[in-house]
């Protein structure tokens, strides 16, 4: 089967500029592989930094809680800043705070909470 020279010529245009994309592609990868072992290594030094940080500030506050306590007979508590891990947060736990919510007329009335005629509010019990 013959084809016309020219579909000929769009069709060999047209593999050499995927073949182009293709390895421009590839060098994009390896690019990208090089980047993430780059970010990986600054990551690997910049949490030896941190942690070398940290055990500074907790020894120039125990330091400086010493030299309150020589100075002026204060004690003070010390805090100590503690490495986190990843997944270790935790959300805080609000159950213990007061709540603003509208606790409703029926558990208002149960609670002795009723509001005057002016709308204050008047505790009956």
């Amino acid at each position: 089967m013959w084809i016309d020279r020219k579909y000929f010529e769009l069709i060999v245009a047209e593999r050499e500029r995927l073949v182009e994309k293709v390895t421009h592609l590839e060098a994009n990868g390896m690019s990208l592989a090089t980047q993430v072992v780059t970010a990986q290594t600054q990551k690997a030094k910049d949490d030896i930094t941190i942690d070398w940080m940290r055990h500074q500030v907790n020894a120039l506050s125990k330091q400086n809680a010493l030299l309150i306590a020589k100075a002026a007979g204060i004690h003070v508590p010390v805090p100590e800043i503690v490495p986190t891990r990843p997944g270790t947060m935790t959300v805080p736990d609000f159950s213990s705070m007061p709540s603003f919510e509208d606790v409703g007329d029926d558990e208002a009335n149960r609670l002795g909470i009723d509001l005057t005629v002016d709308g204050l509010i008047e505790y009956t019990k």
